[in-house]
């Protein structure tokens, strides 16, 4: 073949030989591609026609005629089926179908009597399609083929250039049935369909899978849709039937080995061995109905994949494949599946992936077949194999310590456990349990710790068992469930021996089961319990729950043993309490012998009655949970009061407030509790909604707890904010009084600082109070209220300079200054509001000022307050506020800089034509532009504010100081992408506003693209492929000088992660109609990058359709091949019906 080689078509798309090449067309060089999915001979006969028909032969139509005929027979031999095949041609044979349609053949130059020769040449093609004789595909191919036959066999000619002619057309009309047949992967796909019906292989056929299926798409498209179980044999063995070129497709080393990513080193992906989808198949039906054969070959591909070793002598560990074997390994009849298989699950099981497609298989397929098929021994060498477990261990603080899990993830094995337990039980169960105690033994050995209370509280189940799935609890539970449901007589040696191990585990399983078969077990019970009663707190729940559940079957003599065993037994009182108290021995005694009491009571003995009563007398406390050493449980803390809303309202102030400073609070443990924070809401809640009641004399609380006057102070807030109206004055008198004692500065708090609540609540009453006119206090109160601020602010000691924070918007909200400072610029612009005279109250003005310098104030808050309040300060002192710009913004303070202008970006909600330019006159936007902002949301903010500013013109991308250009040659990506994102949501709009912006997206994306064109960076690439995606929809139409950027942006879109490019069919489809080539172009470039966009495919086919009805049918056609070769088969049914298919081929 050196002497051809692709080059560009000539003008009309035929082919042509210069100096000896081959130059063919673009559809025939898909027609050769097809050919070779086909075989090697068959493409070379088809380039041989081609070179043939331009040479200067004297016998070109009898050579064509020849070589056409072996393209012909080779391609039906593949796709006939050579029993259908003789059935349809007796029929042809028998019948005068073919004179029904000689007419038809007559319009093509066929005689009758040349159909009549060529009946088995009918009924090859017939066969082939899958078709009736009135297909007009069918009568094409056969009035080629029979002429075909005439010209093979021709001797000579009268008219060699009448000749040459007639066999150029009829070439060229061959040629379009070979492309309908196999011009592309669509075409290949219906071959495939038309080989998956035969129920037995050709030799052919078999010869051409390799060719054919050399693209993961078609590969598994096969395998997965074949059924036929009878070409298992020739798949694995393809010399059986003499198809020399065909391949073991079920050979071990085709098992595919993961593939370690080039761009992420440690990073596997694991390949499906597709060939193993039809193994299933089969493996499935044949269980229906075996076949020795099939079984047989199951069988001997099953074991060569699991024994084989590669050059390293390892195994393939491919989770995948051990995940499909053992689906088909367990679709065998019971005789093939040996321990072998076992032992194959147990390794598989070990996967270094840690992937549980096999561990889920045990539940669904393994166990319920060995179970169906009653395979005792195979279900115990599983058990044993899925109980194997792994152990980590760790140092801490010297101590090794250790964990152990199941190799099986732990929650499959719950899952198989939890539903065959019952069976196993009734199968195997006895010799179960020794499986599962082996391994307990086998732990308990390495680290006694295991297995104890803390894991497992109890042996049944029980709310306390917090993971009932981990490990040890399964162990525990199997056993136990194995035991419950065997006869006693099987067990009771087992259960004897259990009662002898050292370790409490043992002695409980034992215990619980004898609980569960008291009758039968007792003796051993009460053999046992004389000399081991209360000898560990460990086997103390099972005790007293065998204790509880049996006593009323107990005799008097059992009775009397039980309360001699509790009277006389020891127990542990320790020497001092928790808190260093002494400890009262006697309650303590009478507390243990209670609680094992309680547990006789239903006896309704005179004895256990007169003893439980005696020792609750020395211990009268509740035992809550009688049999447990140690409770937990989960939930959120209700806060309850000691008393209700309506009760406490009745009662004077002075009363009130001696009843909240005489409250005590007990500690306790429960989740509902009686607390002082309960008593709080309580009376928070009625100062709420009474405050009037309250505010007539708010003297008694002056001596309430500081925890009372917070919440006093907190309930009228809530009151103010649910619009009810008072007077201020006795509040701030309130205020006033406690602020002005030196007291309440002074005091010294351990747990929560009530002073630093105090103050808040404060400051937050009085912002509330001056934030809105329609509700706000008294104005001749403002100056009085001044003062109190100017006391609390400086008075408030506490310094936040050194604070570190990853959110100093949201700390400052919160904090005591923060609040102080809000509430005094809130006072400051109620102020203006209503006042005559000044707009800012000197004394307020001037420690703002003063706290402009850092030192002075070192609080982080009051930079925050400073941003925050920016435009409102602006507006209170515009003459301040410039002549302060860069004390409020000092840059030679990092902090309070990035403090005061991320408050700023923060709370600005719109651009403001004052602010904005006397921020970038002063360089303060400057330098956010290269500051790595501590708040990660300041960036974010600044590219917005920026952004905002050139779409309302306060930026100009041609300006020397343009911002919006400097942030484009920044090229920081983070930066880059946020304006994209913003801009973008422009585009889901449709108002005047939206459309005057979309007019400033054109430049701007020039300025982006001319920027990042050139740069080979990974991240740039992907900020071009965001602005061609995200700003698609904000212009009106893709010009050429939009699609070019579009095109380069789109071919870097393999960077791209899929889920960011979900939307692009979206938006593509919105300029279809308008550009269809343009975007039919860019779809292709989006293809050719390896981006294959597939969902929503609703979109997608819309996409298409639309591309294809505005008259751009050959780019919708190669969109859809692309998705083709790619595997992706969803625009099929469109592409065969927009390409006229089998029935459709000439229009």
């Amino acid at each position: 073949m050196a002497f051809w080689a692709y080059k560009p078509q000539t003008q009309d798309g035929a082919n042509v030989i210069i100096d000896n090449q081959l130059i063919m067309s673009s559809e025939e060089r898909e027609v050769y591609k097809g050919l070779s999915k086909i075989g090697d001979r068959v493409a070379t006969l088809y380039l041989d026609s081609l070179k043939i028909i331009h040479y200067d032969f004297g016998t070109v139509s009898n050579l064509i005629g020849h070589t056409a005929r072996e393209i012909d027979s080779s391609l039906r031999n593949i796709l006939e089926d050579k029993k259908i095949k003789k059935k349809t041609q007796e029929n042809l044979e028998k019948t005068k179908l073919l004179q029904q349609y000689e007419d038809d053949f007559k319009a093509k130059d066929i005689l009758y009597d040349d159909l009549k020769e060529c009946t088995g040449h009918i009924a090859s093609i017939l066969t082939a399609l899958d078709v009736e004789l009135d297909s007009d595909f069918a009568k094409e191919w056969i009035s080629i083929g029979v002429k075909f036959v005439k010209f093979a066999h021709k001797r000579y000619s009268l008219n060699e250039e009448v000749e040459l002619e007639e066999i150029s057309k009829l070439w060229s009309r061959y040629e379009k049935i070979l492309f309908r047949l196999i011009g592309n992967d669509y075409f290949l796909v219906n071959q495939i369909d038309r080989i998956l019906r035969h129920k037995k292989p050709r030799s052919e056929t078999i010869n051409a899978l390799p060719n054919l299926l050399d693209s993961k798409a078609r590969y598994s498209y096969f395998f997965n849709k074949l059924e036929p179980i009878h070409w298992l044999k020739v798949l694995k063995y393809p010399d059986s039937i003499k198809a020399k070129d065909g391949k073991d497709w079920f050979a071990p080393d085709q098992n595919p080995s993961p593939i370690e990513s080039s761009e992420q080193p440690g990073s596997f992906t694991t390949p499906h061995w597709y060939s193993l989808d039809y193994l299933e198949n089969v493996a499935k039906v044949n269980a229906e109905s075996p076949e020795e054969e099939i079984t047989n070959t199951l069988v001997k591909v099953i074991d060569s994949i699991i024994d084989y070793t590669g050059g390293n002598g390892k195994r393939i560990d491919n989770y995948r494949t051990d995940w499909m074997l053992t689906k088909i390994i367990f679709n065998l009849p019971k005789e093939s599946i040996s321990k072998k298989y076992i032992g194959f699950i147990g390794i598989a099981l070990e996967s270094k992936w840690g992937i549980d497609l096999v561990d889920s298989e045990i539940s669904k397929t393994v166990l319920p077949k060995l179970i169906q098929d009653q395979s005792k021994d195979l279900i115990l060498e599983l058990l044993n194999a899925i109980f194997k477990y792994n152990v980590t261990k760790r140092e801490l603080e010297g101590t090794r310590l250790f964990s152990y899990y199941s190799t099986m993830e732990r929650y499959c094995l719950k899952e198989a456990l939890d539903k065959h337990k019952p069976p196993i039980a009734e199968l195997c169960g006895v010799e179960a349990t020794e499986i599962a105690l082996k391994k307990i033994s086998e732990i308990v050995r390495q680290d006694g710790f295991q297995f104890g209370i803390v894991k497992i509280p109890t042996i049944e189940d029980h709310p306390q068992t917090s993971f009932p799935d981990d490990y040890e609890c399964q162990l525990v539970h199997f056993v136990r469930d194995m035991f419950e449901a065997a006869q006693p007589d099987q067990i009771k040696g087992k259960v004897k021996k259990l009662l002898e191990q050292e370790h409490p585990i043992f002695k409980r399983l034992a215990i619980h089961v004898i609980n569960h078969h008291y009758q039968e077990l007792k003796k051993l019970f009460w053999n046992w319990v004389k000399g081991n009663f209360n000898s560990s707190s460990e086997i103390k729940h099972e005790v007293r729950e065998l204790l509880r559940v049996n006593c009323s079957t107990f005799s008097e003599k059992e009775i009397g043993k039980i309360l001699d065993y509790i009277e006389n037994a020891e127990y542990y009182v320790p020497d001092k309490m928790f808190d260093g108290s002494n400890v009262d021995a006697e309650e303590w005694l009478a507390s243990y012998k209670k609680e094992w009491l309680s547990a006789l009571l239903k006896t309704e003995n005179s004895k256990i009655k007169e003893s439980y009563e005696k020792y609750e007398k020395i211990s009268p406390v509740e035992i809550k949970h009688p049999g447990f050493s140690s409770w937990h449980e989960g939930g959120f803390v209700e806060q309850l009061s000691p008393i209700e809303p309506a009760v406490l309202l009745q009662m004077s102030n002075e009363e009130i407030v001696k009843y909240l400073n005489d409250f005590k609070q007990e500690d306790f443990h429960s989740l509902k509790r009686i607390s002082q924070r309960g008593l709080c809401q309580t009376f928070e809640s009625d100062v709420a909604e009474h405050p009037i009641r309250f505010l007539n004399n708010l003297k008694p609380f002056q001596e309430a707890k500081p925890v009372y006057q917070y919440s006093l102070l907190q309930g009228l807030k809530n009151a103010w904010e649910k619009e009810k109206s008072f007077s201020w004055n006795n509040l701030f008198d309130f205020v006033s009084t406690i602020i002005d004692q030196d007291n309440f500065w002074q005091k010294e708090y351990e747990g929560a600082n009530y002073r630093e609540w105090i103050i808040s609540e404060i400051a937050r009453l009085i912002e509330a109070g001056t934030r809105s006119d329609e509700h706000a206090f008294e104005p001749e109160l403002l100056p009085q209220v001044g003062k109190t601020l100017l006391t609390l602010v400086s008075r408030t000691k506490t310094d936040y300079g050194t604070l570190v924070t990853n959110n100093i918007i949201n700390w400052t909200l919160n904090s005591t200054k923060g609040k102080i400072f809000s509430a005094m610029v809130n006072h400051s612009l109620r102020w203006a509001r209503v006042s005559k005279k000044e707009r800012w109250i000197k004394e307020i003005k001037d420690d703002f000022t003063q706290r402009l310098n850092r030192e002075f104030e070192p609080s982080r808050a009051f930079s925050v307050i400073l941003g925050q309040y920016l435009v409102n300060l602006y507006w209170l002192d515009k003459e301040w506020v410039q002549e302060n710009i860069n004390r409020i913004f000092p840059k030679d303070n990092d902090t309070c800089w990035q403090d005061a202008f991320s408050a700023y970006l923060f709370h600005s909600r719109a651009i403001y034509p004052d602010i904005y330019p006397l921020l970038k006159e002063t360089g303060h936007f400057q330098k956010a532009l290269k500051v790595a902002f501590e708040d990660s949301l300041a960036p974010k903010k600044l590219v917005q504010t920026i952004c905002a500013a050139y779409i309302n013109d306060l930026e100009k991308l041609d300006e020397a100081k343009s911002l919006i250009n400097k942030l484009i040659q920044n090229k920081n990506s983070d930066q880059l992408s946020w304006m994209i994102t913003f801009l973008e949501g422009f585009g889901k709009r449709d108002d005047d506003f939206a459309k005057e912006i979309k007019t400033k997206i054109k430049p701007l994306w020039r300025e982006l693209y001319n920027a990042l064109k050139d740069e080979d960076n990974r991240e740039f690439k992907r900020i071009l492929f965001k602005s061609a995606k995200n700003w698609l929809m904000l212009i009106n139409e893709i010009d050429d000088e939009i699609f070019k950027w579009l095109q380069l942006s789109f071919g870097h879109i393999d960077f791209i992660k899929r889920y960011n490019y979900f939307r692009l069919p979206d938006y593509l489809l919105w300029h279809a109609k308008k550009t269809p080539k343009k975007v039919g172009k860019l779809y292709l470039t989006i293809l050719e990058a390896d981006g294959y966009p597939t969902h929503p495919e609703d979109v997608i086919k819309e996409l298409v359709q639309t591309i294809h009805d505005q008259g751009e049918k050959k780019l919708a056609k190669k969109i859809c091949e692309k998705y083709a070769e790619k595997g992706i088969m969803f625009l099929r049914e469109f592409y065969n019906t927009v390409s006229g298919g089998v029935k459709m081929y000439d229009k």
